[in-house]
Order: structure tokens, then C-alpha cells, then sequence
């Protein structure tokens, strides 16, 4: 959301239809937008991801530090933190529509239903050819001059869970060799920093603006250490390989 007012500071938070695919477990941050002033959201996912007891646990915690949150946010912050029953409390009281099982590719949504659209940590997860076709079906669905917003984790995701490997770990493997290592339910596409901005440009969208986490020197020494797969080492250059996240503010131009 920074980034998007960082843009356009005039946004008229109330009135301005938000779209996010891959909400994930906890509607951590469709809770903060509503905080800010967001109320008309629509969620989307693939599959049943979001958890009543963890949406709950996300309000607590969001009321009981809300004062730290409008630090970050520069402005006066208000949100009901008392628990949900269901979902659709969800709409009434944040003005938050969740749809479960969509598509992101083919919503079915009308052409021009939204503003804005936001996804956190899911691209990275999204097959090449999937990847475009989701950025078409963004662009579709956005009115002209809206704006889509994606940050992308472009770490190993497994060195989460295990200290011993490096973020890098899994681009030392062949696409034969990865392929175990990679089911469907966490799905990586290894993709680098270019990949993501040809993506880009081939679904007609304007990038405005593109932040990666450039590496460090520790990074790159990280990275000259790894016995990295042929694939990676003659497309991409030690700072591609190395970036570990990536902001993408994507406008529709018409």
C-alpha cells in the first residue's frame, strides 16, 4: 500500500475497489488495508487457504498494535478487533468479499471491476505460462489507468524450514533434478529478476515502478560458493541470480 500512495497520494481509499489474489491463511493484509480505510475488497483463491482462528488471531494482534501500524502507515488507523464468525462477517463489518475456489487466470469477473489489484508472495509460485496469463486476466479486469501491485519472494522457500540450505539452494538443481522437489501444493518457478519484466511486457502492462533487494557482497560470495546449475549460470548474471525479492507497480494504460 506504500508504495501505491507513494504514487498516488490523492487515492480515495473508501471508494477505490481493491482486488487481491492469493490472500492466503490469515487476510493479514486485507485486514490492514480495511484499517486504512479500505472498503470495497475483493479476495480471491485457488484453494481454501483462509482460517477463521488465524483471521482472528490476525485481528487481535492488529488491534493490540495499531498504534505501531499507523507509525508505518502515517495515518490514524481504526479496525474492530472483536472476532469473526464466518466469512461473510467479513463483508459486513470490513466490507472484505472472499471467493473461494477462482481462478486467477479466468475470474469470470466483469472487464473494468477494479482499481487496484494486490498479491503478496504468489507469483513466485505461478508457472511461466500460467504466471502471463494471470497478468492478462489482472489487466482485464482493471479499469484504464489501474494499477496492480506485486511483491515476489524470489527466495529458496525451503531454507525457511531448513537453516542447513541456502536461499540460493534451489538454483543449483536441473529442472529434471528439481522436479521432486517441487510439488503442486508449493510449487516454485525459480524465476529471476528478467523473466518477471519480459512477463511483464508481454501481458500489455505499463511497469511503473521496480524495486528489487539487489544482493550484498556476502550474497554474492554465497553465490560463488554453490555449485549452480548450467541453466542459471549462462542466462542470468551473478546480480540476477542474487536478487532475493522484488516490488512491481504495473499500470493499465487503456
Amino acid at each position: 500500500m506504500a508504495g501505491i500512495r507513494s504514487v498516488f497520494p490523492d487515492l480515495d481509499l473508501p471508494q477505490t475497489r481493491f482486488l487481491e489474489f492469493g490472500a492466503g491463511w490469515d487476510l493479514t493484509i486485507p485486514l490492514t488495508y480495511a484499517a486504512m480505510g479500505v472498503r470495497h475488497q475483493t479476495l480471491i483463491d485457488l484453494r481454501t487457504s483462509a482460517q477463521l482462528d488465524l483471521i482472528n488471531h490476525g485481528l487481535a494482534r492488529l488491534g493490540a498494535h495499531l498504534s505501531e501500524y499507523e507509525e508505518i502507515a502515517r495515518q490514524p488507523l481504526a479496525i474492530d478487533p472483536t472476532p469473526v464468525r464466518n466469512m461473510e462477517a467479513l463483508a459486513d463489518r470490513y466490507g472484505i468479499r472472499w471467493f473461494c475456489p477462482v481462478d486467477a487466470c479466468d475470474t469470470k469477473f466483469d472487464s473494468g471491476s477494479f482499481d487496484v489489484i494486490t498479491n503478496s508472495s504468489v507469483m513466485e509460485h505461478l508457472a511461466p505460462d500460467i504466471l502471463v496469463a494471470a497478468l492478462r486476466e489482472s489487466r482485464r479486469l482493471l479499469v484504464p489507468g489501474g494499477v496492480m501491485s506485486c511483491e515476489i519472494y524470489m527466495e529458496d522457500h525451503w531454507a525457511m524450514a531448513d537453516p542447513s540450505i541456502s536461499v540460493y539452494n534451489f538454483l543449483c538443481f536441473s529442472e529434471e533434478e528439481w522436479r521432486p522437489f517441487n510439488p503442486d501444493t508449493h510449487y516454485q518457478n525459480r524465476l529471476r529478476l528478467p523473466d518477471y519484466l519480459s512477463a511483464v511486457a508481454e501481458s500489455g502492462f505499463e511497469l511503473l515502478q521496480t524495486s528489487p533487494a539487489w544482493p550484498t557482497a556476502e550474497d554474492l560470495a554465497t553465490l560463488d560458493r554453490l555449485p549452480l546449475d548450467a541453466y542459471f549460470t549462462s542466462k542470468y548474471t551473478r546480480e540476477e541470480l542474487g536478487v532475493k525479492s522484488l516490488w512491481l507497480l504495473l499500470r493499465k494504460t487503456d
